[in-house]
């Protein structure tokens, strides 16, 4: 480590293993993003159903999650990706 560094070794440490942290939750809320996306094409399931059943505490924090992770919400990321024909599996 440089001497001239604005942070001391041990918090070098605390800022990786907090890196380390959020790379680890946010790949987990991709994961549950990618499942929704299935569920949104898939199935007729309301927001609210698909939100709880992908493990966000409520549709708010899901669609926050979603918009972040897709760059739209579900509702109209949904409407762009109409499902297709025969598709209609259930939660």
């Amino acid at each position: 480590m440089r001497e001239d560094s604005i942070f001391p070794a041990n918090g070098m440490i605390h800022l990786r293993r907090a890196r380390a942290h959020i790379e680890e939750h946010l790949g987990g809320a991709r994961e549950r993003v990618a499942r929704a996306q299935h569920l949104l094409i898939s199935t007729g399931e309301p927001l609210t159903q698909i939100a709880l059943v992908c493990g966000f505490s409520d549709q708010s924090h899901f669609s926050r999650s979603f918009r972040r992770t897709v760059g739209a919400s579900p509702g109209q990321w949904r409407r762009m990706n109409p499902a297709p024909l025969g598709g209609g599996d259930h939660v």
